[in-house]
């Protein structure tokens, strides 16, 4: 039996081309990176692998810890592909727009955004920052909640600046591409600090101390002045 057997096309961006088809009988999401001609060749190889490596270590890392994101079922470093189990549910960005079916009223938009929130906290809490937290990289449905995907540019860091800048992408997406829901930040940054104890300290496995929940929404903040005042 061949083991990938591709349905079609799901997105082509600058970095990879992502296909749906089956592993193994199993319904699944090949990512292959895409070559990147205007650098040495040897150059583009090692930094592919290096970035795939990282990427794999991390999607393990955080579906063992229980963190919604897809399964890790194949690395393949020459061939520049990754295999991961499909994700239910649709991209944030698609339900926003109406683009596929949605709950009745409005409160699912809100119990989305807190979930979101959640999601995103968790994430911090265990030492990663994503790095690419645009709607097209969260999916969400009712029965399921949020999940996160597409880890290329995330890290593993104890930079409360990585963090702050997670919270600012998400802050300028829902402000520029999805305006009409109101209060949006604030619904997901509810979710993001609802979960936290109160002056516990976390503390990475090489005995770092993360950022705690309140810094991170001070440099976020301070982010947002930053790029204000930028602009004037």
């Amino acid at each position: 039996m061949q083991a990938w057997v591709e349905h079609e096309i799901l997105h082509i961006g600058a970095e990879a081309e992502v296909t749906s088809g089956l592993f193994l009988g199993r319904k699944s999401v090949q990512k292959r990176r895409t070559e990147r001609n205007w650098r040495h060749p040897d150059l583009d190889r090692r930094l592919c692998k290096s970035r795939m490596s990282a990427e794999a270590r991390i999607l393990i890392r955080l579906h063992k810890i229980g963190i919604q994101v897809p399964k890790l079922r194949q690395v393949n470093l020459e061939g520049r592909t990754m295999i991961l189990s499909k994700l239910s549910g649709h991209p944030v960005i698609d339900l926003l727009r109406g683009k596929c079916e949605t709950p009745d009223g409005d409160e699912w938009q809100k119990e989305m955004l807190s979930e979101i929130g959640i999601i995103v906290r968790k994430l911090h809490r265990n030492g990663v920052s994503h790095g690419d937290l645009s709607t097209n990289n969260i999916f969400w449905c009712p029965s399921n909640g949020a999940s996160l995907l597409d880890f290329g540019l995330s890290r593993i860091t104890e930079d409360i600046e990585h963090y702050g800048i997670d919270l600012h992408i998400l802050h300028e997406i829902l402000g520029a591409s999805h305006p009409s829901i109101e209060n949006a930040m604030q619904i997901l940054l509810t979710g993001y600090q609802s979960i936290d104890i109160e002056g516990k300290k976390l503390i990475m496995t090489g005995g770092g101390v993360l950022p705690t929940c309140k810094q991170i929404i001070k440099r976020y903040e301070d982010i947002i002045t930053r790029v204000r005042y930028a602009d004037n």
